[in-house]
């Protein structure tokens, strides 16, 4: 799990750090800093949904690695389909809850 853990930070370090030499910079706002509970809700999600973005990806990116780099051998295959399976549920939950609060705000009309 360590080795997963530091491959994972080592990737998303020379991903950031490929977009720093090509002048693209990446900026986080502070979804707490608006003022009502709805634009609250909105910007935790779209905080979520802008990492989730850009890690789902290189996550799917490590589990294919994991599965190529396997050599057939039956756990770590099946461990690289688990990295590859759970990235995309969560991503596919991400993008349901951001659809979620865009239909309420639709009905609501906010």
């Amino acid at each position: 799990m360590k080795k997963i853990l530091l491959s994972l930070i080592l990737i998303i370090s020379l991903f950031a750090i490929a977009l720093e030499t090509k002048g693209i910079v990446i900026k986080f706002e502070n979804p707490l800093t608006k003022g009502e509970i709805e634009d609250v809700v909105a910007g935790v999600i779209d905080f979520i949904f802008l990492v989730a973005m850009v890690l789902v990806p290189i996550i799917i990116l490590f589990g294919a690695f994991s599965f190529l780099t396997s050599g057939g051998d039956p756990a770590k295959t099946k461990m690289a389909k688990k990295i590859i399976l759970y990235s995309l549920i969560g991503l596919f939950i991400i993008i349901f809850a951001k659809g979620i609060v865009y239909l309420i705000r639709q009905m609501l009309g906010v």
